[in-house]
């Protein structure tokens, strides 16, 4: 791609994304704060009612709603373990959970004020506010809200400096930077594989640190968890490095089907399913492309090592009920090399 092309591209995507936003930050400056009426679960043994405020708050402020809580039973509650999920569009974008431990005597109204704020760079527009309450030997009760939030003068700034830096590298956009990139891409296809896995793990790992110091606490986890697993993947192949086990070409290879099988099983613990399972689907294509430029050989010492692996991930799927995602990669890889052969036209 020509310097000119991809001067153009990243200007298109400056003008379409300050446009889309400056839009979307009139329309909800301009409309009018959402009214909330209180909410309440009510049974034989606890009333909650969540009192939302004025629904509407600011990126980097104090979300607006507390909770009354009432406890019906004879003995007193210890204890009310309480989880707080934010979504936006969906997807959960803050997540907390804690233990609210004091004294609910009966009949006697206590109230809860969470004290949460925003994370600064949350964008505008509507969340859905979900609460679990779990209390002491009770069922779970479950509330919900929609949160409007506005924008700020903060975001809008941060914006026009973004769009001001990314312009001026657009603008001196030259040769040199251009052969640094690709000097790089060289470079890194010299790494031996255990390296490879590390820097992965440290640049995902410095992500994680950057979006928890943002209080980006849901997504800090997700790269946390993910790094995790790149950097013990990165140690297993520094390991079979060290004793000369394997291949390293086959070891590659091996490692990517590996850290798809571990990305999916993590949408059962801890990373958000969207996310491990666009991320599995990922790698597993990839790891299928370096399978199909191997030897012979090396093909079938990698199958004989696959084919544990995929039979074991084919009934967790049939337990599970779900879709073999592995299978989509593989299939996408294998199709896209045969289009790529003449063997077939799309």
């Amino acid at each position: 791609m020509r310097e000119g092309n991809i001067r153009l591209l990243v200007i298109a995507g400056l003008i379409v994304s300050v446009s889309a936003f400056v839009v979307i930050s009139l329309l909800y400056i301009l409309e009018m704060p959402h009214s909330h009426e209180k909410m309440s679960t009510v049974d034989d043994s606890l009333n909650i009612t969540l009192y939302p405020g004025n629904g509407s708050v600011e990126p980097g402020g104090t979300l607006p709603f507390y909770f009354e809580i009432t406890n019906k039973k004879t003995e007193v509650i210890k204890q009310i373990n309480i989880k707080m999920r934010i979504s936006y569009f969906g997807q959960t974008v803050y997540e907390k959970e804690g233990a609210s431990i004091r004294d609910y005597p009966t009949g006697k109204i206590i109230r809860v004020y969470p004290a949460e704020t925003l994370p600064l760079i949350a964008p505008p527009g509507d969340y859905k506010a979900q609460f679990y309450f779990t209390p002491q030997n009770l069922n779970e009760r479950y509330l919900e809200y929609n949160l409007h939030v506005k924008p700020s003068l903060y975001q809008i700034l941060l914006l026009f400096l973004a769009s001001v830096v990314l312009g001026f590298l657009t603008i001196n956009f030259d040769e040199n930077f251009r052969y640094y990139i690709i000097f790089m891409r060289r470079d890194f296809s010299y790494y031996p594989v255990w390296q490879k896995f590390m820097l992965f793990g440290v640049f995902v790992l410095a992500i994680a640190a950057i979006t928890l110091a943002l209080q980006l606490e849901y997504l800090s986890t997700q790269f946390s968890i993910i790094a995790y697993l790149l950097l013990v993947i990165g140690i297993a192949n520094n390991l079979l490095e060290y004793f000369r086990l394997g291949n390293p070409k086959i070891n590659y290879t091996l490692s990517l089907y590996a850290f798809s099988l571990f990305t999916f099983l993590s949408t059962y613990n801890g990373i958000d399913q969207s996310i491990g399972k666009i991320l599995a689907t990922f790698t597993a294509t990839f790891a299928t492309f370096s399978f199909i430029n191997q030897e012979k050989k090396s093909q079938r010492k990698i199958l004989m090592y696959l084919a544990v692996l995929l039979l074991l991930w084919m009934i967790f799927d049939i337990l599970q009920k779900t879709v073999p995602l592995y299978a989509i990669g593989i299939l996408f890889a294998f199709l896209w090399q045969l289009s790529r052969k003449g063997r077939i036209n799309f």
